[in-house]
């Protein structure tokens, strides 16, 4: 154990990662030594130590911890309420809103971080103040902890951090309004979706997306066409979470967009109830075949059928599996509109001298029950 420990304080980054993983797994029997270790004379073994207790979450460590906030050496206090939020303990709420008033700012950062993880109704006060911080970093993580609490007490403290000077803490805000699922700031997330920073764009083409307003498909469908691909990924992730029909014609045009055609293809795994003849168009490009083979096993259309078979005799082995797989996992098949002969005589043509997706085309057959005919 003490050889480990020791480790914590080697120069190489490496070694020091490796020391905290071999630490967590002795688990159980390692508490007490690293308790222990949180009084040892070098700062980069006490911070190491607070670290792994972190990762370990045995309770017996949450009062050393809360100890080790007043440590003399910034890091060490960083390590120590991190740890604590990790841990997400009662007992650490009181000690991280006094970390909120740490002479350091990265740790007033951290502190901010875990009492959005422990999510305690008391940490949202302390919180609100520390959206007024001088640190921008800390108020950038005070806006994601207030976010996490979703409580609509923070809508209008958060309206006023999305004013903020600085673009990542509007950012945070904006997502954190998200959270709240107030249908008060629809309008301002809206507005928000034509702001010259990109950031701001993409955190409130997020936010829409939890809100799930019907004012807000129009503005995300335009967002689409940004010219930042981050804003239209995200603007095609809360299109994918609200289904609304308005949206799935615009979803199907982005899958042309090179920047997020993958993501817009996982995003169609979600399904709609209507035809998807655009997806035969995706299907030529190489780089999104194997996205489309997984998203048309959950699409559920009328067309999925033939283009999964159509995928089989592709030949790239991959994306050949990948299709069995689908048509595999498919609940039933329409056998007059897809005849088994059809199928099985699609379904040979894969290379035989490819066991394993040719076993894989031989249970899909089995599955739909299609023989040799």
């Amino acid at each position: 154990m003490e050889p480990l420990i020791q480790l914590l304080k080697d120069r190489d980054s490496y070694v020091r990662e490796k020391a905290v993983w071999a630490l967590k797994e002795t688990a159980t029997s390692a508490v007490y030594p690293l308790i222990d270790a949180l009084k040892n004379e070098d700062k980069r073994i006490r911070a190491g130590v607070a670290r792994v207790l972190g990762i370990i979450r045995d309770e017996r460590a949450v009062t050393p911890l809360i100890e080790a906030l007043k440590d003399d050496h910034e890091d060490v206090r960083e390590a120590a309420a991190q740890a604590l939020g990790n841990m997400r303990s009662e007992k650490a709420v009181e000690p991280l809103i006094w970390a909120l008033e740490d002479e350091t700012s990265y740790v007033r950062k951290m502190a901010a971080v875990s009492l959005g993880e422990i999510k305690n109704t008391r940490v949202l006060e302390p919180l609100v103040l520390a959206l007024k911080d001088d640190s921008e970093e800390v108020r950038e993580a005070a806006a994601r902890a207030v976010g996490e609490t979703r409580d609509v007490r923070a809508l209008d403290p958060l309206v006023l951090a999305f004013k903020d000077e600085n673009s990542t803490v509007r950012k945070m805000a904006a997502r954190a309004l998200g959270n709240i699922e107030d249908k008060r700031v629809v309008e301002l997330l809206i507005q928000a979706l034509k702001d010259k920073d990109s950031s701001i764009r993409e955190g409130s083409a997020q936010a829409l997306g939890n809100i799930k307003d019907e004012r807000v498909v129009e503005p995300l469908i335009q967002a689409l066409k940004d010219e930042t691909s981050n804003v239209r990924k995200a603007a095609a992730i809360s299109l994918g979470k609200i289904k609304d029909t308005r949206g799935m014609e615009s979803l199907i045009d982005a899958l042309e967009d090179e920047w997020i055609q993958q993501d817009v293809a996982i995003i169609l795994q979600e399904g709609y109830n209507r035809p998807m003849e655009s997806l035969i168009h995706a299907l030529e490009d190489e780089w999104i075949q194997q996205d489309m083979a997984r998203a048309l096993a959950h699409i559920k259309d009328e067309y999925e059928t033939e283009l999964l078979v159509q995928i089989l005799r592709d030949r790239e082995r991959n994306i050949q599996k990948i299709a069995a797989q689908a048509l595999r996992s498919l609940r039933t098949v329409d056998t007059v509109a897809y005849p088994r002969t059809f199928v099985y005589g699609q379904v040979q043509d894969v290379e035989y001298e490819n066991r394993k997706v040719r076993r894989l085309a031989d249970e899909t057959l089995a599955k739909m029950r299609v023989t040799n005919p």
